[in-house]
């Protein structure tokens, strides 16, 4: 029995064949795009879309369970799969073998399985998103758009670059959906173009757990690509790379397309210009890492969290006398989140023991 065969068969004992659908949903987890996406004509499969990857990769031990054949010549004796057509919004993909990799991590980090990530660079065509509804469509690469919207983009070693303004200063970003923010950008290229000063508004987490040092946002002034703003957009600093980056949180942020590999994004506004980011209000945790079916956090300075004595790495036990196992990063985050002057009663596990504290929601940033 072939690997397809294998496959199909396997995945037909646990009543998994699905049509492929042209127009199809998606999911948002934490800000990153999970595609559906099927081999042989069954799945979908959970993957992730990173515009910025040159190669796809497939969860070593999902590709195991399905009886994918390893190639037999793996570049610089990387493991691959046997040479695949993911299809997408019911279109075939090129053929292309996929790195081998324990993906696992994901979970932890998402809170669900991801079985693949989707290179941007190996993809063809033009992918288009409505975020509202949660819906992907593909459609063929036609020429490229000529309008206010639609954006060239550069390929380069890093990945897909596009050119834009933030702050009325020009600088350049690779457009990597894997980061679900709107922007990042190093400290240093911040100072050097002048977006960051001691009045600057910004939000920074505390170290411990899994957060470290550093980790801070900021909200500049507006965000330009070409002629499309975004008034007031939350920046992250990035201390891990000298590379600044357009997310999937500014694509959300608007009916987007990306014509593959790598040549344009076309951003057409939801509503009226400039989009506005959204105050960032809450009590100051984020959900970290899902830890044995509970999520820790991470608590920024000076928060209400912070001022009622919630340590980073504290697991969230229940919100509002709800329990939380397992529930979802969008879902838990929104419960610790809500408008200010709402209150939210936590209990918390803190070195081992359980503790409750009732924090009040402010504006943040």
């Amino acid at each position: 029995m072939n690997a397809g065969h294998l496959v199909a068969a396997l995945l037909s004992v646990c009543g998994l064949a699905l049509a492929q659908l042209p127009d199809q949903p998606f999911a948002m987890e934490r800000g990153r795009i999970i595609a559906p996406v099927f081999f042989h004509g069954l799945g979908p499969y959970p993957f992730l879309l990173d515009t910025a990857a040159v190669e796809p990769v497939f969860d070593a031990a999902m590709a195991a369970r399905l009886g994918l054949q390893k190639s037999a010549e793996s570049p610089d004796s990387v493991a691959c799969t046997e040479a695949l057509s993911p299809v997408v919004c019911g279109h075939a993909m090129p053929e292309s073998t996929f790195l081998l990799a324990d993906l696992s991590g994901f979970e932890r980090i998402l809170g669900r399985p991801v079985a693949g990530v989707l290179a941007g660079q190996r993809l063809e065509g033009v992918l288009v998103f409505d975020f509202e509804a949660k819906h992907m469509s593909w459609r063929p690469a036609d020429p490229i758009p000529i309008d206010p919207y639609t954006t060239r983009l550069e390929q380069t070693p890093e990945g897909p670059v596009l050119d834009l303004t933030l702050n009325g200063k020009p600088m350049r970003a690779v457009l990597d959906t894997s980061f679900g923010g709107i922007l990042s950008l190093s400290e240093s290229l911040a100072n050097q173009m002048g977006v960051l000063g001691d009045a600057t508004p910004r939000l920074k987490l505390l170290a411990g757990g899994e957060t470290t040092a550093g980790d801070v946002q900021f909200r500049a002034g507006s965000l330009r690509i070409p002629t499309i703003e975004v008034a007031g957009p939350v920046c992250a600093l990035d201390a891990a790379s000298g590379t600044a980056r357009i997310g999937s949180g500014l694509l959300a942020c608007f009916r987007a397309a990306i014509g593959f590999p790598a040549s344009f994004v076309r951003l057409e506004p939801i509503g009226a210009l400039p989009v506005t980011s959204a105050p960032i209000e809450g009590t100051g945790l984020t959900p970290v890492s899902l830890q044995e079916g509970y999520w820790t956090v991470g608590v920024a300075e000076g928060s209400p969290a912070d001022e009622g004595g919630v340590s980073p790495g504290d697991a969230v036990l229940a919100v509002n006398g709800a329990a939380m196992q397992g529930v979802a990063w969008t879902q838990l985050s929104a419960l610790l989140n809500p408008i200010t002057g709402q209150e939210v009663r936590l209990s918390l596990r803190h070195a081992g023991e359980t503790q409750a504290c009732v924090l009040v929601s402010r504006r943040l940033l």
